[in-house]
């Protein structure tokens, strides 16, 4: 028994070393990954920004003796919004004779240094290293340092700005320490370092690049000079149980970092005890059941001596238990005689009954967890007395879980004359009064052993306002054909009754009261009568045209557009200018037609309701689409005073482009005029 629990104890502690180091490995990895990344997004970030227009105009203003002040603030803004909303504390553009051409401290300094001779040891550093650098080698960074601007250590990143007169100069960004520090440090338990473990940076001077978990001024103070730090220094990547710098023994992942310009190397650790707690537990649970085998070992040497009464009286307790509902019960016997086998047959059974207990348990958990997870409400009653519910019909209707035990579902269903039917729209009634529709799934399950009425109640308030809201849209979209439809025939009626009915009344009258009395009379009464009949032909045609024009068919819109702008011109004192731009307008016959509908329309209501005297018609063919825009000097109006039924020409304008999955836009205020704007796509008719 003790060398099993030996080789258990070494077997758990073997375990408990690899996963450490695993986890460990892993975070390390994440943590290399991120830190390589941002430093390496930092690279081009600054690449792209020294690249940019405003630091290029930036430089050269900064570089002219005679310095446009309005100038430079202007090509300071976007700069300073891009680096306000980075982990940047510090801006510079350098000079190619090392000067510092001008300098932003903080987010909060609002003062610019231009012309300042003397950088920081930093910048200075930091200029000689990117003047080193090759051409093809756009940016450069720099070390953590002390700064005499900052409280805290920072590094710089820099690119040279191309494209003027000097290649020398360059901007340089601080990167904070804090956003090195938001990557490497966790102070958080839940994050797989425990109390005690921490991720940080390490310099080639074994000065800490991150600040500590236990020392917070660590940074370029604390020295990591550990086996750990000096393997990762020398390229090697692993991990290994060493004394940390504080020399506490601490499970170590380290690699170094694949950055060219910073010989730096990650450490993931975690303390030597806080990793063997599970292997104390393990050595503390070997050493009580030691203890139990003792005791059982014990307690059978009792039994040898009472082998006859002691198992009667264990089968006896036993049965007793598992009355009493518990049937963990498992009775310890190793004899081969008949109290042997009784005793078997009795463990057996009562593992039978734990199994199939603990099953029923869980598949009730189950079903219990899953009616409180559910948004559906949950109902089970048996023979109309209440069950369970669960909490998402509490909060449908409002009232408590005690108070829904106490009522019938018929209290807050409304019942339904299907009375057979599984599923079926209904409403249900809140405490507060308030109906609201639902859709009821009704069935039948086990639970605890017994079948009883199960009833789904789900909200459809949503998908009701959705379904009123699209039948509204529909009756809306009819109406509207219909109010078109009539309008059209109102007008036609009207053209006829008023105009042509009347003119060959007119006529009919003349013809009944002429009188052949001589030749000379018969003449002019004739040709009169074949004006007249001219009159009518020609307004017959302009009828036609209104209806359907010709020349749309014939000669396309282009064409329909100008005539439509003539006919108004020399038929009213309306001024309608019309103007084309582009050659190809053809398009489908939909697409054509509806565009002259919506010019039609707009120029009647320009004349008609709006009173105008002068209205522009400009037609754009591009090359993939047709712009229509139909522009008056009318009195306008409010587009938030025209209702439903006052702006169905608006609105079929509108349906009509959603048609054509074009875009509809109309401007127009009182006493401003109205401006209407169209854009579709071109279509071909398929043949």
């Amino acid at each position: 028994m003790i060398a099993v629990s030996l080789y258990y104890f070494r077997m758990n502690e073997q375990t408990i070393n690899e996963r450490t180091f695993e986890q460990l490995t892993s975070i390390r990895v994440v943590k290399q990954r991120q830190l390589e990344s941002f430093i390496n997004d930092r690279k081009n970030e600054t690449h792209l920004l020294a690249s940019s227009t405003n630091v290029k105009n930036l430089a050269k203003t900064l570089m002219d003796n005679n310095k446009d002040v309005i100038q430079l603030k202007s090509n300071l803004k976007d700069i300073l919004s891009f680096v306000n909303n980075s982990p940047y504390y510090y801006f510079v553009i350098i000079g190619s004779n090392n000067e510092l051409l001008i300098s932003k401290i903080s987010k909060n300094d609002s003062i610019f240094n231009y012309q300042i001779k003397k950088p920081d040891s930093t910048l200075t550093i930091l200029s000689q290293t990117y003047q080193s650098k090759s051409a093809q080698e756009f940016s450069a960074i720099s070390d953590f340092n002390f700064e005499l601007q900052a409280e805290e250590p920072g590094m710089y990143v820099a690119s040279k700005i191309p494209g003027i007169a000097s290649e020398k100069n360059f901007i340089a960004l601080r990167i904070s320490l804090k956003a090195i520090n938001d990557i490497m440090l966790e102070e958080s338990t839940t994050s797989g370092f425990g109390l005690s473990g921490e991720s940080y940076l390490v310099g080639d001077d074994y000065l800490m690049r991150s600040t500590s978990r236990f020392r917070p001024n660590s940074v370029l103070k604390t020295k990591v000079k550990t086996k750990a730090s000096l393997a990762a220094l020398e390229g090697h990547t692993g991990t290994s149980i060493v004394d940390d710098y504080r020399n506490i023994s601490v499970f170590s992942a380290f690699a170094p970092l694949n950055l060219k310009e910073l010989n730096w190397v990650l450490l993931a650790e975690i303390d030597f005890d806080e990793a063997m707690v599970p292997l104390h537990r393990s050595r503390n649970d070997i050493l009580y059941i030691t203890i139990l085998l003792g005791l059982i070992i014990i307690g059978l040497s009792v039994f040898f001596a009472s082998h006859i009464i002691a198992p009667i009286r264990k089968l006896k307790d036993a049965a007793e238990q598992i009355e009493e509902g518990n049937y963990d019960v498992n009775i310890e016997l190793n004899t081969n005689d008949e109290v042997g086998n009784l005793v078997t047959a009795f463990n057996s059974m009562a593992k039978t009954i734990l199994r199939q207990t603990s099953q029923l348990k869980e598949r009730e958990e189950r079903l219990t967890h899953f009616y409180n997870a559910t948004i559906d409400g949950i109902y089970l009653h048996k023979n109309r007395k209440t069950i369970l519910v669960n909490k998402a019909l509490e909060k449908l209707t409002g009232y408590s879980n005690k108070e829904l035990m106490d009522i019938q579902l018929d209290q807050i269903i409304q019942p339904t004359d299907d009375v057979n039917s599984r599923s079926n729209e209904t409403l249900a009634q809140k405490k507060s009064g308030e109906r609201f529709p639902v859709e009821i799934q009704k069935g039948t399950i086990d639970y605890k052993g017994e079948k009883i009425d199960a009833c789904v109640i789900r909200d459809i308030t949503k998908r009701k306002n959705i379904e009123n809201a699209l039948e509204k849209e529909r009756e809306q979209k009819l109406s509207a054909v219909y109010d078109g439809q009539e309008r059209e025939r109102k007008r036609i009626s009207r053209d006829l009754h008023d105009g042509l009915g009347q003119k060959m009344i007119a006529l009919k009258l003349f013809m009944e009261s002429f009188e052949l009395t001589n030749q000379s009379q018969t003449i002019q009464t004739l040709e009169k009568i074949k004006k007249e009949l001219d009159d009518l032909i020609a307004e017959t045609r302009q009828i036609s045209t209104d209806i359907m024009p010709p020349v749309l068919t014939e000669f396309g819109l282009e064409k329909a557009l100008k005539q439509l702008c003539e006919s108004i011109n020399n038929s009213s004192k309306v001024s309608v200018v019309y103007d084309s731009i582009g050659q190809n307008f053809k398009s489908s016959n939909q697409t054509i037609t509806y565009l002259y509908r919506i010019a039609q329309e707009s120029i009647s209501n320009a004349m008609k309701h709006g009173k105008a005297l002068e209205i522009k018609v400009q037609l754009i063919a591009g090359k993939d689409f047709i712009s229509l825009m139909v522009e008056d000097n009318g009195k306008g109006f409010e587009l938030s005073q025209i209702s439903e039924n006052s702006g169905n020409g608006i609105y079929n304008m509108r349906e009509r482009i959603k048609i054509l999955n074009g875009k509809f836009e109309i401007t127009s205020h009182n006493n401003s005029g109205t401006l209407i704007k169209v854009r579709v796509p071109k279509i071909s008719d398929i043949a």
